[in-house]
């Protein structure tokens, strides 16, 4: 036992995140590490719409999967690596450093590794997608009158973009993306998708030599599409998607109060939340009352649990708070 716990604390762990845009002010990449000194990274190029078209149930899966394939015989469009500072406590550290300037507009998919071969066997690797793009894409569900609005714009500048080509995927009932209509924005960088049934979209926007698309999907015909009134909801965020036991779970939350039909968004300032970390089998792991801010936030942290079955856990409101929740998972991974 002491033994396995030995190992549990010399092991390394690493993981990447990034703001799914890059462009100005630029972005940084916040790595999360452990007993690692130095950290390689690749920008491997992607045509999206070719991956969206091939890809099944999920475009992002597919990324991730095409990804594992592409690392040795794809040639990336720029490699460079980091010094990284150590952790002599053992503990796991965050380091955010600048993002590179010098990659051309368009997809990318970036991966860092703990060592410079980039395999797969006893060494950690994690990647994020990322767009190179001066471009900025707003999306509206309108379920009351089944449409979607679209706003595409000038993400330097917050200029609207007249003209930009905008094509709208949406996934049939095998599970692949087909292009449903082409559309462009009008004089104040605004389109419409009219008659949705129950559907997912992606969207795709190509505006000169800057292209974008929505890297989550976009779902539709799946509320109720009664008139949505005034209504709360808390947003939530965690530093990351997947844990080990006993790593700690940062959480970040918003409350939100709207109106949709009359277009009105607004923090809820003071709000009572209570926070609720609930385990695989819906069981309360721990739980958190907490006040927002004048701007409506409010933050915590929980612990991975080591005594529950891992898999996929849930940090949810409860009570009278604004509803919200978000999943993550608890793995013994490599």
């Amino acid at each position: 036992m002491c033994f396995n716990i030995i190992k549990q604390i010399e092991a390394k762990s690493l993981s990447i995140q990034t703001e799914s845009v890059w462009n100005g002010p630029l972005s940084t990449i916040d790595i999360t590490y452990k007993n690692l000194r130095k950290l390689y990274f690749k920008a491997i190029p992607y045509d999206f719409k070719s991956i969206l078209k091939s890809s099944r149930w999920n475009a992002t899966s597919s990324l991730y999967e095409q990804t594992r394939k592409d690392l040795y015989k794809k040639t990336p469009a720029l490699k460079w690596s980091l010094d990284l500072p150590e952790t002599s406590d053992y503990a796991e550290r965050i380091e955010k450093v600048a993002a590179p300037t010098s990659l051309k507009p368009g997809f990318y998919m970036i991966v860092a590794s703990a060592n410079e071969s980039f395999n797969e066997q006893d060494n950690e690797i994690s990647a994020a997608p990322v767009w190179v793009s001066d471009l900025a894409l707003v999306l509206r569900r309108q379920e009351a009158q089944n449409r979607m609005d679209g706003f595409v714009l000038d993400a330097i500048s917050g200029e609207a973009l007249e003209g930009a080509k905008v094509e709208v995927f949406a996934r049939n009932r095998e599970g692949y993306y087909q292009l449903r209509e082409s559309k462009s924005t009008d004089l104040n960088g605004i389109f419409n998708v009219e008659n949705i049934e129950r559907d997912v979209f992606v969207f795709f926007v190509s505006y000169g030599t800057q292209e974008l698309a929505s890297l989550n999907e976009s779902m539709m015909g799946w509320q109720n599409q009664q008139s949505s009134k005034e209504k709360t909801r808390a947003v939530f965020f965690t530093d990351r998607s997947i844990y080990r036991p006993d790593q700690t779970i940062y959480y970040k939350g918003i409350c939100i109060k709207y109106d949709q039909d009359n277009s009105i968004y607004e923090v809820l300032k003071n709000a009572n939340v209570e926070v609720v970390f609930s385990d695989t089998n819906q069981k309360e792991i721990s739980r958190a009352s907490k006040q927002c801010n004048d701007f409506g936030s409010f933050d915590g942290i929980f612990t991975a649990p080591r005594d529950r079955l891992p898999g996929r856990m849930l940090i949810s409101t409860e009570g009278d708070s604004p509803s919200g929740s978000t999943e993550l998972r608890v793995e013994e991974y490599k």
